[in-house]
């Protein structure tokens, strides 16, 4: 399998119109409790951008729904809250997401066809960028000044693209199985092992669930779930540093409910902090 840089030609020739993040102004307020509780929101540690490169959306961001439109971004700070699933508000286009995580720096480009339906690829940028990014990010975040904050915000896009540009012009090449198990690892981390299920996972790399699991073995050296248990700790570990409790973490990781909650981590031998 590969992806090349033909499939986005004018990628890199992006001028933004407008670029947001959760103190910017929205086109409303979600206005109520259940216009929030219909979209599945998430909060985490690591920042995202999120850079519709054609098409138009709604999201929502701390309460707050912003209407982007093509050549439009959306910056997401740390634990800020914000819509984790794509919905029928989507219409039809091309999507960046760039994920800030540690000593991570992950890119999904998401095409939604005229039915709804996501296709996406992604790549993995050189570590050492992450830094470059992270040090303007936190620049930005300290000005006061709405003009200077969006030269920040600029100058990190422009970089980002920059970079899109020379990664695409190599056909990216990998054994079949080496290439599905990225796929899967990339989907994994992006998510933090919530909301998954096998038999979904083995749909979204297009093949089947025994196939999937014994490729992952394979050049993981361990079982899906092992892995997923890997994400889940290491998002528990940070939701306590920040000061979450059990059920807000159980809700986070996509647990049903509190006791299916309690049931892994006493399976798991977990034991997570009680706040004070």
């Amino acid at each position: 399998m590969y992806y090349k840089q033909e499939e986005f030609p004018t990628i890199t020739e992006i001028n933004l119109r407008k670029i947001f993040d959760e103190a910017s102004g929205s086109s409303h307020h979600a206005g109520d409790q259940q216009t929030e509780e219909a979209v599945n929101q998430e909060e985490h540690s690591e920042r995202e951008i999120f850079l519709v490169y054609s098409g138009k959306t709604s999201f929502l961001c701390n309460g707050k729904i912003f209407e982007l439109k093509d050549k439009e971004a959306f910056f997401i700070n740390s634990w800020v809250p914000h819509q984790q699933d794509y919905s029928s508000c989507y219409t039809s286009g091309v999507h960046l997401w760039f994920h800030l995580h540690v000593a991570k720096l992950l890119v999904s480009i998401v095409k939604i066809g005229e039915n709804g339906r996501c296709y996406a690829w992604h790549l993995v940028f050189p570590p050492d960028l992450l830094s470059v990014i992270e040090r303007r990010w936190n620049l930005a975040e300290k000005s006061q000044d709405f003009s200077e904050k969006n030269k920040f915000y600029s100058g990190i896009i422009r970089i980002l693209l920059e970079e899109f540009a020379l990664q695409n012009r190599k056909i990216i090449t990998h054994p079949a199985g080496e290439y599905l198990v990225q796929s899967i690892e990339f989907y994994l981390g992006a998510n933090y092992g919530r909301r998954v299920q096998i038999d979904e996972l083995a749909k979204f790399a297009g093949t089947n669930r025994s196939q999937l699991m014994r490729l992952f073995k394979k050049y993981r050296h361990m079982t899906i779930g092992e892995y997923i248990d890997q994400q889940r700790m290491a998002f528990i570990e940070k939701a306590q540093n920040r000061g979450l409790n059990q059920k807000e973490i159980g809700w986070q990781l996509g647990f049903s409910s509190a006791s299916a909650f309690y049931l892994w981590k006493k399976r798991k031998k977990i034991n997570i902090k009680k706040r004070k």
